[in-house]
């Protein structure tokens, strides 16, 4: 088996316990996702769906770093124009 291509584990060797790791990670961002109503997310864009917006919101405001500190987002009307609908 080359090296790369063996399968994870955790590291007492048991792979079970990697595999109950990654399906608590994956329960814990779809309660997110559930929560802050982050779907349907848009494959391509523009224009950006609502969940899209919400999302772009949150991460600008993950980037305070003091309570003093405001952080907003906003959007204008270009983020609804379609870049490729004059190129047809």
């Amino acid at each position: 088996m080359r090296c790369g291509a063996r399968a994870r584990s955790s590291p007492d060797g048991q792979p079970g316990q990697y595999l109950g790791s990654q399906l608590a990670h994956w329960a814990a961002e779809t309660n997110v996702v559930l929560r802050y109503r982050l779907w349907p997310r848009s494959v391509t864009q523009p224009p950006p769906t609502r969940a899209d917006r919400l999302v772009l919101r949150r991460l600008a405001q993950m980037e305070v770093r003091r309570p003093e500190e405001q952080v907003s987002a906003s959007f204008t009307d270009a983020a609804d124009e379609d870049p490729l609908a004059g190129a047809g």
